[in-house]
Protein backbone atom coordinates (compact mmCIF):
# COMPACT_ATOMS: atom_id res chain seq x y z
CA UNK A 1 0.00 0.00 0.00
CA UNK A 2 2.93 2.32 0.58
CA UNK A 3 3.10 2.70 -3.74
CA UNK A 4 -0.52 3.29 -3.55
CA UNK A 5 -0.31 7.44 -4.69
CA UNK A 6 -2.96 9.76 -4.82
CA UNK A 7 -2.89 13.27 -6.40
CA UNK A 8 -4.99 16.44 -6.04
CA UNK A 9 -5.13 19.95 -7.33
CA UNK A 10 -5.85 22.91 -5.29
CA UNK A 11 -7.11 24.59 -8.83
CA UNK A 12 -10.89 23.79 -9.37
CA UNK A 13 -9.81 24.39 -12.92
CA UNK A 14 -7.55 21.92 -12.83
CA UNK A 15 -8.81 18.01 -12.19
CA UNK A 16 -6.21 14.76 -11.68
CA UNK A 17 -7.20 11.64 -12.75
CA UNK A 18 -5.60 8.51 -12.27
CA UNK A 19 -4.48 7.21 -15.98
CA UNK A 20 -2.54 3.73 -14.62
CA UNK A 21 0.42 2.94 -12.40
CA UNK A 22 0.32 6.09 -10.44
CA UNK A 23 0.71 8.11 -13.85
CA UNK A 24 -2.59 11.32 -13.29
CA UNK A 25 -3.32 12.97 -16.10
CA UNK A 26 -4.84 16.90 -15.95
CA UNK A 27 -7.93 17.52 -17.09
CA UNK A 28 -9.86 20.92 -17.85
CA UNK A 29 -12.80 21.79 -15.27
CA UNK A 30 -13.85 24.35 -17.38
CA UNK A 31 -12.92 26.33 -20.51
CA UNK A 32 -9.94 29.12 -20.21
CA UNK A 33 -9.51 32.30 -21.77
CA UNK A 34 -6.27 33.21 -22.38
CA UNK A 35 -7.09 37.14 -22.77
CA UNK A 36 -8.64 37.00 -19.18
CA UNK A 37 -6.24 34.69 -17.54
CA UNK A 38 -3.26 34.17 -19.73
CA UNK A 39 -1.74 31.77 -17.14
CA UNK A 40 -3.09 28.98 -14.40
CA UNK A 41 -1.00 28.54 -10.66
CA UNK A 42 -1.74 25.58 -9.07
CA UNK A 43 -0.42 23.39 -6.66
CA UNK A 44 -0.20 19.57 -6.63
CA UNK A 45 -0.08 17.33 -3.59
CA UNK A 46 0.54 13.36 -3.80
CA UNK A 47 0.07 11.34 -1.38
CA UNK A 48 1.05 7.82 -0.75
CA UNK A 49 -0.99 5.00 1.40
CA UNK A 50 1.04 4.26 3.78
CA UNK A 51 1.76 4.85 7.20
CA UNK A 52 2.29 7.16 8.60
CA UNK A 53 1.38 8.68 5.09
CA UNK A 54 4.02 10.32 2.84
CA UNK A 55 3.31 13.22 0.36
CA UNK A 56 5.13 15.97 -1.86
CA UNK A 57 3.94 19.36 -3.10
CA UNK A 58 4.79 20.61 -6.71
CA UNK A 59 3.62 24.10 -7.75
CA UNK A 60 3.54 24.85 -11.54
CA UNK A 61 2.59 27.21 -13.75
CA UNK A 62 0.34 26.56 -16.97
CA UNK A 63 0.87 28.59 -19.83
CA UNK A 64 -2.20 28.79 -22.21
CA UNK A 65 -1.22 28.46 -25.88
CA UNK A 66 -3.12 31.53 -27.64
CA UNK A 67 -6.54 29.90 -29.85
CA UNK A 68 -7.83 32.76 -32.42
CA UNK A 69 -11.16 33.32 -31.09
CA UNK A 70 -11.11 36.99 -31.33
CA UNK A 71 -11.65 38.95 -34.75
CA UNK A 72 -9.88 42.50 -34.88
CA UNK A 73 -12.17 45.25 -33.05
CA UNK A 74 -11.96 48.53 -34.70
CA UNK A 75 -11.12 51.79 -32.76
CA UNK A 76 -13.23 53.69 -34.72
CA UNK A 77 -17.09 53.75 -34.36
CA UNK A 78 -19.10 52.17 -36.39
CA UNK A 79 -21.01 54.40 -38.71
CA UNK A 80 -18.72 57.14 -37.58
CA UNK A 81 -19.20 60.66 -39.81
CA UNK A 82 -16.46 62.13 -41.34
CA UNK A 83 -16.35 65.36 -42.98
CA UNK A 84 -14.52 66.52 -46.45
CA UNK A 85 -14.54 69.59 -48.50
CA UNK A 86 -15.80 69.20 -52.11
CA UNK A 87 -13.53 70.12 -54.82
CA UNK A 88 -10.16 69.02 -52.97
CA UNK A 89 -7.08 67.59 -54.16
CA UNK A 90 -6.76 63.59 -55.54
CA UNK A 91 -4.83 62.24 -52.72
CA UNK A 92 -6.19 64.33 -50.18
CA UNK A 93 -6.15 63.17 -46.61
CA UNK A 94 -9.79 62.15 -45.47
CA UNK A 95 -9.19 59.94 -41.93
CA UNK A 96 -7.63 57.53 -40.33
CA UNK A 97 -8.67 53.50 -38.89
CA UNK A 98 -7.11 51.26 -37.29
CA UNK A 99 -7.88 48.43 -35.31
CA UNK A 100 -6.74 45.79 -32.59
CA UNK A 101 -6.87 42.17 -31.53
CA UNK A 102 -7.07 40.37 -28.30
CA UNK A 103 -5.04 37.65 -29.32
CA UNK A 104 -1.45 37.43 -29.49
CA UNK A 105 1.31 36.64 -32.41
CA UNK A 106 -0.55 35.83 -36.02
CA UNK A 107 -3.59 35.69 -34.49
CA UNK A 108 -3.36 38.98 -33.92
CA UNK A 109 -1.55 40.53 -36.97
CA UNK A 110 -3.99 42.31 -39.13
CA UNK A 111 -3.03 41.62 -42.20
CA UNK A 112 0.96 42.91 -41.30
CA UNK A 113 0.08 45.14 -37.97
CA UNK A 114 -2.53 47.17 -39.38
CA UNK A 115 -3.86 46.43 -43.25
CA UNK A 116 -7.32 47.43 -44.13
CA UNK A 117 -8.86 45.95 -47.41
CA UNK A 118 -12.00 48.64 -48.52
CA UNK A 119 -14.91 47.32 -49.47
CA UNK A 120 -15.28 49.32 -52.12
CA UNK A 121 -19.16 50.09 -54.30
CA UNK A 122 -19.36 51.44 -57.38
CA UNK A 123 -17.98 55.55 -57.98
CA UNK A 124 -16.57 55.82 -54.18
CA UNK A 125 -13.38 57.72 -55.19
CA UNK A 126 -11.06 56.57 -51.72
CA UNK A 127 -8.10 54.38 -51.64
CA UNK A 128 -7.20 52.97 -48.22
CA UNK A 129 -2.72 52.18 -47.26
CA UNK A 130 -3.20 49.16 -45.94
CA UNK A 131 -0.52 49.77 -43.46
CA UNK A 132 -1.38 52.84 -41.85
CA UNK A 133 -5.02 52.69 -41.96
CA UNK A 134 -5.02 56.16 -43.72
CA UNK A 135 -8.02 56.93 -46.26
CA UNK A 136 -7.27 58.82 -48.95
CA UNK A 137 -9.32 60.77 -51.97
CA UNK A 138 -8.73 58.62 -56.02
CA UNK A 139 -10.91 61.46 -57.71
CA UNK A 140 -13.45 64.40 -57.77
CA UNK A 141 -15.67 64.78 -54.58
CA UNK A 142 -17.94 66.79 -55.56
CA UNK A 143 -21.09 68.25 -53.76
CA UNK A 144 -23.51 68.54 -56.09
CA UNK A 145 -23.35 65.15 -57.16
CA UNK A 146 -22.48 62.79 -54.45
CA UNK A 147 -23.14 64.71 -50.98
CA UNK A 148 -22.57 61.50 -49.38
CA UNK A 149 -20.40 58.38 -49.05
CA UNK A 150 -20.47 54.81 -47.78
CA UNK A 151 -16.87 53.39 -46.83
CA UNK A 152 -16.67 49.72 -45.79
CA UNK A 153 -13.37 49.01 -44.13
CA UNK A 154 -12.65 45.26 -43.55
CA UNK A 155 -9.67 44.26 -41.20
CA UNK A 156 -8.44 40.56 -41.30
CA UNK A 157 -6.04 38.73 -38.85
CA UNK A 158 -3.36 36.22 -39.79
CA UNK A 159 -4.33 33.81 -37.72
CA UNK A 160 -5.28 29.51 -38.58
CA UNK A 161 -8.70 30.78 -39.18
CA UNK A 162 -9.08 33.84 -39.89
CA UNK A 163 -11.22 36.26 -38.11
CA UNK A 164 -12.39 39.59 -40.10
CA UNK A 165 -14.43 42.54 -38.64
CA UNK A 166 -15.90 45.29 -41.07
CA UNK A 167 -16.73 48.85 -40.33
CA UNK A 168 -18.84 51.66 -42.08
CA UNK A 169 -17.34 55.01 -42.19
CA UNK A 170 -20.30 57.83 -43.59
CA UNK A 171 -18.10 60.04 -45.35
CA UNK A 172 -20.45 63.78 -45.54
CA UNK A 173 -19.24 65.95 -47.87
CA UNK A 174 -19.40 69.48 -47.40
CA UNK A 175 -20.24 72.42 -49.31
CA UNK A 176 -17.89 74.82 -50.97
CA UNK A 177 -19.20 77.90 -53.31
CA UNK A 178 -18.33 76.68 -56.80
CA UNK A 179 -21.54 77.62 -58.38
CA UNK A 180 -22.95 80.72 -59.77
CA UNK A 181 -26.77 81.29 -59.28
CA UNK A 182 -28.98 80.96 -62.41
CA UNK A 183 -31.93 83.06 -63.17
CA UNK A 184 -34.94 80.47 -63.84
CA UNK A 185 -37.34 83.94 -64.72
CA UNK A 186 -37.38 84.57 -68.38
CA UNK A 187 -40.00 87.24 -69.00
CA UNK A 188 -42.89 89.10 -66.49
CA UNK A 189 -45.92 91.28 -68.44
CA UNK A 190 -46.77 94.62 -66.88
CA UNK A 191 -49.81 96.39 -67.51
CA UNK A 192 -49.72 99.79 -69.18
CA UNK A 193 -50.88 103.30 -67.20
CA UNK A 194 -49.63 101.82 -63.60
CA UNK A 195 -48.68 104.30 -61.24
CA UNK A 196 -44.68 104.46 -60.51
CA UNK A 197 -43.22 102.20 -57.93
CA UNK A 198 -46.06 99.47 -59.13
CA UNK A 199 -44.52 96.28 -58.97
CA UNK A 200 -44.95 93.94 -61.56
CA UNK A 201 -43.25 90.83 -60.43
CA UNK A 202 -41.23 88.33 -58.26
CA UNK A 203 -37.99 86.98 -60.04
CA UNK A 204 -37.18 83.57 -59.31
CA UNK A 205 -33.14 81.57 -59.47
CA UNK A 206 -31.71 78.81 -58.36
CA UNK A 207 -27.93 77.50 -56.52
CA UNK A 208 -27.20 74.20 -56.57
CA UNK A 209 -24.80 75.41 -53.40
CA UNK A 210 -26.03 75.38 -50.06
CA UNK A 211 -26.54 78.06 -47.10
CA UNK A 212 -25.36 81.55 -47.65
CA UNK A 213 -23.44 79.67 -50.41
CA UNK A 214 -27.14 79.39 -52.03
CA UNK A 215 -28.97 82.66 -50.84
CA UNK A 216 -29.12 84.94 -53.60
CA UNK A 217 -29.27 88.81 -54.18
CA UNK A 218 -30.78 90.35 -57.13
CA UNK A 219 -29.62 94.17 -58.65
CA UNK A 220 -30.44 96.02 -61.86
CA UNK A 221 -27.24 95.97 -64.34
CA UNK A 222 -27.75 99.54 -65.94
CA UNK A 223 -28.03 99.98 -69.27
CA UNK A 224 -25.83 102.15 -72.04
CA UNK A 225 -27.52 105.60 -71.55
CA UNK A 226 -30.61 106.33 -73.79
CA UNK A 227 -31.26 102.64 -73.41
CA UNK A 228 -32.03 102.72 -69.92
CA UNK A 229 -35.56 100.55 -69.01
CA UNK A 230 -38.09 101.72 -66.63
CA UNK A 231 -37.87 99.37 -63.71
CA UNK A 232 -35.84 99.33 -60.65
CA UNK A 233 -35.00 95.31 -58.95
CA UNK A 234 -34.80 94.82 -55.40
CA UNK A 235 -32.66 92.70 -53.75
CA UNK A 236 -35.15 90.21 -52.76
CA UNK A 237 -35.97 89.95 -56.68
CA UNK A 238 -39.09 92.20 -56.59
CA UNK A 239 -39.36 94.17 -59.84
CA UNK A 240 -41.23 97.89 -59.34
CA UNK A 241 -41.31 100.31 -62.37
CA UNK A 242 -40.13 103.88 -62.20
CA UNK A 243 -42.87 105.47 -64.79
CA UNK A 244 -45.81 105.16 -66.20
CA UNK A 245 -45.54 102.62 -69.06
CA UNK A 246 -46.67 103.05 -72.77
CA UNK A 247 -47.60 100.00 -74.77
CA UNK A 248 -48.26 102.40 -77.57
CA UNK A 249 -45.12 103.72 -77.58
CA UNK A 250 -43.01 100.84 -76.28
CA UNK A 251 -44.56 97.30 -75.91
CA UNK A 252 -41.32 95.44 -74.72
CA UNK A 253 -38.51 95.59 -72.48
CA UNK A 254 -34.89 93.95 -72.12
CA UNK A 255 -34.04 93.95 -68.21
CA UNK A 256 -30.62 92.93 -67.39
CA UNK A 257 -30.63 91.08 -64.46
CA UNK A 258 -26.94 90.68 -62.21
CA UNK A 259 -27.37 87.39 -59.86
CA UNK A 260 -24.84 87.18 -56.39
CA UNK A 261 -24.50 84.93 -54.05
CA UNK A 262 -23.62 85.49 -50.33
CA UNK A 263 -20.67 82.86 -50.09
CA UNK A 264 -17.04 83.16 -50.58
CA UNK A 265 -15.36 83.59 -52.69
CA UNK A 266 -18.85 85.10 -54.49
CA UNK A 267 -20.10 83.61 -57.37
CA UNK A 268 -22.27 85.70 -59.97
CA UNK A 269 -24.32 85.64 -63.22
CA UNK A 270 -26.07 88.12 -65.44
CA UNK A 271 -29.49 87.47 -67.22
CA UNK A 272 -32.09 89.18 -69.64
CA UNK A 273 -35.33 89.45 -68.44
CA UNK A 274 -38.09 90.20 -71.18
CA UNK A 275 -41.13 92.32 -69.93
CA UNK A 276 -43.70 92.17 -72.44
CA UNK A 277 -46.25 95.63 -71.62
CA UNK A 278 -50.12 94.61 -71.83
CA UNK A 279 -52.62 96.96 -73.50
CA UNK A 280 -55.07 98.60 -71.21
CA UNK A 281 -57.99 100.30 -73.66
CA UNK A 282 -56.80 103.92 -73.21
CA UNK A 283 -57.04 104.98 -76.36
CA UNK A 284 -60.27 106.68 -78.63
CA UNK A 285 -61.17 105.47 -82.09
CA UNK A 286 -59.71 107.71 -84.71
CA UNK A 287 -61.60 108.22 -87.78
CA UNK A 288 -59.33 108.16 -90.98
CA UNK A 289 -61.70 109.20 -93.59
Amino acid sequence: ENDLVMCTSDNPEITLGNHANNVFMMHLATSLDREKEPKVDLKIVCSDDGQPPMSTLVEMTLKLIDANDNAPQFTNDDQAKVKLPENVEVGHFVTRVSAVDLDEGLNAQILGNETFVEEEEVGVPFRIDDVTGDIFTTGVIDREMNQQFQVYVAAEDQGLNPQLTLTHLVVEVTDENDNAPVLLTSGLKARENQKPRSEIGQLQATDLDEGRNAEVVFSKVDAPQGAESPFIVKNNGRVLTTARLDRETTDRYSLVVSLRDKGRPRQTSTATVVITVEDVNDNTPVLTS
